[in-house]
């Protein structure tokens, strides 16, 4: 479960997943809503193969914690306007023992959905980096 303290945090018994968010900025033009699909169609591939293990521990999770109602472990995107563009926030969940692997995947999808034609414009903010991410339960993007 998650500690209020930033980057504390003890597992839930019986799972082993962490949160991991890229973030991206595209031209102030983007369509936003082109980008939301490309985004959860990239990261929706990338875990297709994983998403068995990660239902069986948010069950797991259910069990383990009866009186808190467990959600989706699904990826989600927050949007924000900076004064560089349109800045996406894509969260998504790993098994610690594959994050790795997990995160590969990830990236090599997004990267496939913003070449696609027509391209997506990512403008130059900070360069994305794949981050671990600890969060208190109400902090999660949906």
């Amino acid at each position: 479960m998650f500690q209020p303290n930033p980057g504390l945090f003890r597992q839930v018994p019986g799972t082993s997943f962490i949160w991991h968010e890229i973030t991206l900025t595209f031209a102030a033009d983007s369509d936003y809503r082109v980008v939301e699909q490309r985004l959860r169609t990239a990261v929706e591939a990338a875990l297709h193969d994983y998403s068995k293990d990660l239902e069986l521990q948010r069950l797991q999770m259910e069990r383990s914690l009866s009186f808190v109602s467990i959600g989706s472990l699904a990826p989600g995107i927050r949007f924000c306007f900076t004064t560089v563009g349109l800045e996406a926030v894509l969260r998504f969940p790993v098994e610690s023992g594959k994050a790795a692997e997990i995160d590969d995947r990830v990236a090599r999808e997004v990267l496939r959905a913003i070449n696609q034609e027509p391209k997506l414009n990512v403008v130059a903010a900070d360069a994305p980096a794949i981050q671990l991410r600890t969060e208190t339960a109400g902090d999660r993007v949906a």
